[in-house]
């Protein structure tokens, strides 16, 4: 996992190139911040369930609504997706494996129908965006966050890799 070094706090990053060479680039996108929050507000629940000590009446109450927050929280955690982005010169393809605790979904393009690999931005949030040819387009990941560094750096790996135009600052929030 790579870790921001400029500061002196260790943030992992939730986008990753785990290999690079010249036949294939290999991504990964792990929602980490998502795991630590869901995780943070599930302990919290529970913490709060077994140190709640009053009257017998109003226990239900208590017990119902942190009963929901753990059932959110968890559904919150087994809909969040692992990403892997394989783009392979050898077979022509860009693979695109989505993978949650309910299952994994893999999708396959062309090399030769991505265009453009660039960067949408909402307001002060960003999020890699594959563009082809035809007009359609894929984020990695489907969400925004505030990595802008780590992001413009898979975005030039990308276009690099592939040799073509990199795009920053698009505004694509609109249509998806």
């Amino acid at each position: 996992m790579y870790f921001l070094q400029d500061t002196n706090i260790r943030i992992p990053i939730a986008i990753e190139i785990v290999r690079s060479t010249p036949t294939q680039l290999l991504l990964r996108v792990r929602p980490i911040y998502l795991w630590l929050v869901g995780i943070f507000v599930a302990i919290a629940a529970l913490y709060l369930i077994i140190s709640y000590r009053y009257e017998v009446e109003q226990l239900w109450l208590l017990y119902l609504l942190l009963g929901g927050w753990l059932v959110l929280t968890f559904l919150f955690l087994i809909s969040s997706e692992v990403i892997t982005c394989r783009f392979d010169k050898v077979l022509g393809m860009m693979t695109l494996k989505q993978k949650t605790l309910l299952g994994t979904k893999v999708t396959k393009y062309p090399l030769w129908e991505i265009r453009q690999v660039g960067l949408d931005k909402l307001v002060s949030s960003y999020r890699v965006v594959i563009l082809f040819h035809d007009g359609n387009y894929v984020f990695l990941p489907g969400y925004y966050s505030s990595e802008k560094n780590t992001k413009q750096h898979a975005v030039l790996s990308i276009a690099k890799f592939l040799n073509i135009e990199a795009l920053f600052d698009l505004s694509l929030a609109v249509k998806s």
